[in-house]
């Protein structure tokens, strides 16, 4: 092989030796991309999961203390200031559920839908079930009764709001993001 030639394929070489190199580059930089963009979507998920979690929560607070000064109120000796504000806890239920239909639309279909508005079509979900459930006591009960009742309910409502929002999931996904 002449001088030249050999100095032509060395050069391919080396033309050819830098090619692969940058490939490689790019192809590790495309993974890290990659691997960086599904981290990011996945942190991003998470905190839209917490976010909604923390305005679940919020919600579910305040329905804990109306449930829990209804059944205080109908089950004192006295119930007649329960009587006095059986009105205001109806509408304080009743708009409650409405707002928890924002976390908890209902699902599927049922017969008579097509003459109901869209968000109450199909089936109520358990958590909003229990806050109904309350309500009816409050309206169709005497006192000592609607407070069996409405502790019932406040129980369900509690189990129902953990399957959702699920304590421990979060607890580990905070304790994951405090380490990032």
């Amino acid at each position: 092989m002449s001088g030249s030639a050999a100095n032509a394929l060395s050069e391919f070489d080396l033309q050819t030796m830098v090619a692969v190199a940058a490939a490689a580059i790019s192809l590790v930089a495309a993974l890290m991309s990659y691997m960086i963009a599904g981290r990011q979507t996945r942190i991003e998920v998470q905190s839209l999961k917490l976010a909604t979690d923390t305005a679940i929560i919020g919600w579910a607070n305040r329905c804990l203390a109306l449930l829990a000064e209804i059944y205080e109120y109908a089950r004192a000796p006295d119930s007649a200031l329960f009587r006095e504000r059986r009105i205001e806890y109806l509408h304080m239920l009743s708009s409650l559920v409405d707002e928890g239909r924002w976390f908890f639309p209902n699902v599927g279909s049922k017969d008579g839908d097509e003459d109901k508005e869209p968000a109450f079509r199909g089936h109520r979900q358990p958590v909003l079930d229990d806050l109904v459930a309350a309500y009816r006591a409050v309206e169709e009960l005497p006192p000592e009764a609607c407070a069996a009742r409405v502790y019932q309910a406040r129980r369900d409502f509690v189990s129902d709001v953990q399957k959702v929002i699920d304590p421990h999931q979060r607890i580990k996904a905070l304790e994951r993001f405090s380490k990032l």
